[in-house]
């Protein structure tokens, strides 16, 4: 038997509207597929040729944006939050730059020689 928490990523897409049932049902298997590994790239994550193709075709989709997508996950995560005392929202925009580190050979530059505080 499939428990809740086995099954999230249906449940919470369950309401999504991309404006065509295949759609939808796309969303949810690529969605599915994408959750189980979290930090595989599409075509690794969906694991066959025809899916990753499928993954690529969806996204590409006009219908599919990221309003439409949102749209049913926002009020699940408030719903979930709610349970919780304190909820941490934490965002990291490091990057690391060895542009003038001595032992650096062969890497590329951040950003461009105009960014002002992005350099050295």
């Amino acid at each position: 038997m499939v428990s809740e928490s086995d099954n999230w990523e249906r449940l919470e897409f369950n309401s999504i509207d991309l404006g065509d049932k295949r759609l939808n049902e796309r969303f949810s298997s690529t969605f599915e597929k994408l959750a189980q590994q979290p930090m595989s790239p599409i075509n690794q994550a969906c694991q066959s040729w025809s899916d990753t193709k499928a993954a690529y075709r969806l996204f590409d989709n006009e219908k599919v944006t990221v309003d439409k997508i949102l749209l049913p996950h926002q009020p699940c995560t408030l719903e979930r939050i709610k349970e919780k005392s304190i909820v941490l929202a934490v965002q990291d925009t490091t990057f690391l730059n060895y542009d003038k580190h001595k032992a650096k050979t062969g890497l590329g530059s951040i950003g461009s020689n105009t960014d002002k505080g992005h350099q050295g």
